[in-house]
């Protein structure tokens, strides 16, 4: 399953390369990018729903909310939960498969910065409020004390000791700064551990995640 959709991905992409270069300047090679992103984006929310059952044992009850809180920010639906014992049963509605890299992207949590081109650092966990994440582009936003409200272009993510580029764009909305992070690979899993990481939403305790069921495509509507 991860294998096909990663190829339809690359070849969603590359239908949308092709016909970027027809259309616009080269050197708008940013805007491309982004235009990329957007229809993949809208391609997967508006045509794919995949479901999921899990098992998940809390070491601590209080990391039960944390749970709920990161599959909210993953755009992740619980629609169904059974509890036997200490092991909890959720069954799942996304628009992307869940996989092991996304049960990682949850339960091992790692630091993310933002660098320029220099290795200056843009943007790290300490500077966003709040974030979400829609499929590949991680919206962070920031307090009117952040210094780097004028960050705009490619730029280098490190997520843990593993550095790769992203674009950056900001904006102002409802009038709060705002830095949307867009993964430029196309990794589902890179921009699931990244919104997780600026998220900041931690476990107090060990939490074990199991696939009972693997992702399967479902004829399903979510409400997000």
């Amino acid at each position: 399953m991860k294998k096909s959709l990663s190829i339809l991905c690359i070849c969603i992409l590359a239908i949308l390369t092709c016909a970027c270069s027809d259309s616009k300047p080269s050197t708008d090679v940013q805007s491309s990018e982004l235009s990329e992103i957007d229809a993949l984006i809208g391609f997967f929310e508006n045509h794919t729903v995949f479901q999921t059952t899990l098992s998940v044992t809390f070491e601590d009850d209080s990391d039960i909310p944390v749970f709920k809180t990161i599959l909210k920010l993953l755009g992740v639906e619980v629609s169904g939960i059974v509890i036997s014992n200490e092991t909890a049963t959720y069954v799942l509605l996304s628009h992307f498969p869940f996989t092991d890299d996304t049960i990682s992207a949850i339960t091992e949590p790692c630091e993310a910065q933002i660098l320029d081109a220099d290795g200056n650092i843009i943007l790290t966990a300490e500077d966003v409020l709040t974030t979400s994440l829609d499929y590949l582009r991680i919206t962070c936003f920031v307090d009117d004390s952040f210094a780097n409200k004028d960050a705009w272009g490619f730029h280098t993510l490190m997520l843990g000791e593993t550095a790769m580029e992203v674009s950056i764009t900001n904006d102002v909305i409802n009038g709060h700064n705002v830095l949307t992070c867009s993964t430029i690979n196309s990794d589902v899993a890179v921009a699931q551990k990244t919104a997780v990481a600026f998220s900041r939403s931690t476990f107090l305790g060990d939490v074990h995640i199991n696939i009972i069921q693997p992702s399967e495509r479902v004829n399903a509507k979510m409400e997000s």
